[in-house]
């Protein structure tokens, strides 16, 4: 038994081809209209910087956080993850100097990231370095690259036997040998020793 006749059948098909097309039609147009009609998001070169408060530091951030800011790309976020153990990323540049990251992708998300600056790895006024046998870990979570887990990791190994030099950081999760070195001109170990 058959429905329609084979003319009647092209008819059909023609307008439901057409039916389809139009449908189509109206929803792009739609959705042309609503990202029309949509706040434009202003190119990361001329949107303002966040607060310094809502700013994320590349070093220490959870690399959940980390995804979520506009901008930042799956490559950047790789590499930041990647690297932050031994190295410190001081200002924008020190993340635009990793390999495979486009300094555009730096660019856009650098304004919504806290970099400590390259004064926070000057010695103290007087010559006075952070004693990592006697620092407190909120004193240590305000160095660059040290974040909650890692202040957290040394003063939990000075609990059981303080540092008797630096080098012994690199024992620690986080703390690789780039960073120790960059991190040397603002921290000694005290007197070594047991305790």
């Amino acid at each position: 038994m058959v429905l329609f006749e084979p003319e009647e059948q092209r008819v059909l098909l023609l307008a439901l081809g057409l039916f389809l097309a139009a449908s189509g039609a109206q929803l792009f147009s739609h959705a042309d209209h609503r990202a029309a009609a949509a706040p434009k998001e202003a190119p990361a070169s001329a949107s303002p910087t966040s607060a310094p408060e809502d700013r994320l530091d590349p070093n220490s951030a959870p690399p959940e956080d980390l995804s979520r800011l506009p901008g930042m790309t799956s490559t950047l976020l790789a590499a930041v993850v990647k690297y932050r153990a031994e190295r410190i990323f001081l200002t924008p540049a020190d993340l635009a100097s990793l390999p495979g990251v486009a300094a555009h992708d730096v660019d856009a998300v650098a304004g919504k990231l806290a970099f400590p600056g390259e004064n926070a790895l000057r010695p103290r006024p007087g010559g006075g370095r952070l004693d990592i046998n006697e620092a407190s870990e909120e004193d240590l979570q305000k160095l660059p690259g040290i974040g909650t887990a890692t202040a957290r990791a040394i003063v939990e190994r000075r609990t059981r036997r303080r540092f008797g030099d630096l080098e012994e950081l690199l024992a620690l999760p986080g703390i690789g040998p780039q960073k120790l070195e960059r991190l040397q001109p603002v921290l000694r170990a005290g007197s070594g020793g047991g305790r």
